[in-house]
């Protein structure tokens, strides 16, 4: 092989391993990085169930052979708790085949007033319902001390939502009256990005009041 063709070959193949080095680090930098509070938006309603029909198919009550009529009266003991997110659009340009995890959603309501009762019965499964797990208390909660996170699985005064997906941007779950009397808390809802591989993240929170009886 000719000195000279040699000498080029070893220049290219310096030259691919250099960039190949440095395409790898500019990578690897990138994923150190996660999405900050002020990146996503995030929202919580809570409903009341409006309809026999609605409320029907909420639960998969639908092929039941119970009358609407039926049905009447526990409808209006039940609430929708339905909590929204979102990418803003201007972090969804800076790269927009990024991938995103799974948020955890934390729904506390008052313990007092609402019992849980159950999910949207969905095509396409919206969450999984888990205990809080101990790197989310860990990493993230520890900065939260208004409750005694460890002791939730013993207690479940929260309810914690594991998204299907961070695209889906929508989960919900449903709650009935334990009691008619007096006005219950707000919700308190959070919202918790985490990255299980970094084990970064961060919560943010809000309240949301029960529509009036």
């Amino acid at each position: 092989m000719p000195r000279n063709l040699l000498l080029f070959l070893q220049v290219i193949i310096v030259t691919t391993i250099f960039l190949t080095s440095l395409f790898c680090l500019g990578g690897c930098s990138a994923t150190n990085t996660i999405p900050q509070p002020e990146d996503i938006l995030f929202d919580a309603k809570v409903y009341s169930f409006n309809s026999v029909c609605k409320y029907r198919s909420y639960f998969g009550l639908i092929n039941y052979g119970r009358s609407d009529d039926e049905y009447q009266d526990e409808m209006k003991q039940a609430i929708e708790v339905a909590v929204f997110w979102e990418l803003r659009p201007q972090k969804r340009l800076e790269d927009e085949n990024k991938l995103y995890y799974p948020p955890y959603i934390l729904i506390i309501p008052d313990r007092e007033y609402w019992t849980y009762a159950g999910t949207m019965q969905s095509v396409n499964k919206l969450h999984t319902v888990i205990s809080l797990p101990y790197d989310i208390i860990d990493n993230v909660l520890k900065d939260y001390p208004e409750y005694n996170w460890v002791k939730n699985s013993e207690e479940r005064f929260a309810w914690v939502l594991h998204a299907t997906s961070f695209e889906q941007g929508f989960t919900s779950l449903a709650f009935r009256k334990r009691s008619n009397s007096g006005q219950p808390q707000p919700f308190k809802i959070y919202f918790i990005y985490y990255d299980p591989v970094l084990k970064k993240g961060w919560a943010k929170s809000l309240e949301v009041a029960s529509p009036s009886s």
